[in-house]
């Protein structure tokens, strides 16, 4: 009787800690999925830049917005919100 008890007594605390085991992985796997949720959102988000760089209007906004440059003969004022 003691010795099953003593058996008992270890595979309950085996399944205790594979049942701790498990959830660990199971919320590794879910940081993971979200992460990996994310660079695929990034990935899209850099796919569609690419993709607008080459429409030479496009590129052509990008450079007059970002870097201030203009076409001959034009002023551009930069004005403080």
């Amino acid at each position: 009787m003691l010795a099953f008890l003593v058996i008992f007594i270890i595979l309950g605390i085996q399944i205790f800690q594979s049942k701790r085991t498990l959830a660990k992985v199971n919320g590794n796997i879910a940081q993971y999925q979200a992460s990996l949720q994310s660079q695929r959102k990034t990935s899209r988000q850099l796919k569609q830049q690419i993709q607008q760089l080459h429409d030479p209007e496009y590129a052509q906004q990008v450079a007059r917005a970002k870097y201030n440059y203009s076409k001959k003969g034009e002023t551009i004022y930069n004005l403080d919100n």
